[in-house]
């Protein structure tokens, strides 16, 4: 999720990515409020805590979503939206980069991973194509 301008930013957000995020959002208050509900009728302490760990976990993703889906959704300052631009330009030109070049230099023989091929790597690639729209 990264956008180098406004103009990015409104076809994304009116896209597939913005879809992922207003889905996200619905599915992670379905599970919380689940969760919270676990945790309050359940009499067993070992299931309560486990309740209240998932309740933990689900806060701490809607959090992080809802800061995504309010800046897809022009629900924050123009401040905020300029810094994910940057964060956004950063992100392309150093760190993507720099991950895949350590990527590379994990790679061994002439197959993804070593002398045969094996069935994850098929998986690896479509998951490198779908994140870089290779």
């Amino acid at each position: 999720m990264s956008a180098r301008d406004p103009d990015e930013l409104g076809a994304k957000a009116s896209s597939y990515q913005g879809r992922v995020l207003t889905d996200r959002r619905r599915n992670l208050s379905i599970y919380y409020e689940e969760a919270m509900r676990m945790v309050s009728e359940t009499k067993d302490d070992g299931e309560a805590a486990y309740a209240r760990k998932m309740v933990d976990f689900l806060e701490d993703r809607i959090a992080s979503n809802e800061s995504l889906w309010a800046i897809y959704n022009g629900q924050v300052e123009e401040a905020r939206t300029n810094e994910f631009y940057e964060i956004s330009k950063k992100s392309w030109m150093y760190a993507i980069p720099n991950a895949l070049s350590k990527l590379e230099e994990g790679l061994q023989g002439p197959y993804t991973f070593g002398e045969q091929v094996v069935s994850s790597q098929f998986g690896f690639f479509q998951s490198i194509y779908r994140v870089f729209g290779l």
